[in-house]
């Protein structure tokens, strides 16, 4: 995997990102949906964990709070 530097920061990311949108579930801007429909979870993780696998550091963050794979594990009830 190829890392790049972030921006003007000290960071170094994966040059190839994960977007999350999709894992994201269903969300609403109003009357208006904007997300995705319904999600599963343990796909997510799986795709998610791959990911990491490969060397991939930059993702991107889903665009709602409908899916419990958004929440770190301290977070979770």
């Amino acid at each position: 995997m190829e890392y790049r530097k972030f921006g003007h920061t000290d960071l170094t990311v994966s040059a190839v990102g994960f977007g999350a949108w999709a894992i994201g579930g269903p969300a609403m801007a109003g009357n208006t949906p904007i997300g995705w429909g319904d999600v599963d979870d343990n796909q997510s993780r799986t795709a998610i964990h791959r990911a990491l696998e490969q060397g991939i550091t930059f993702l991107t963050p889903p665009i709602s709070m409908a899916s419990d794979i958004q929440r770190p594990s301290w977070a979770k009830k």
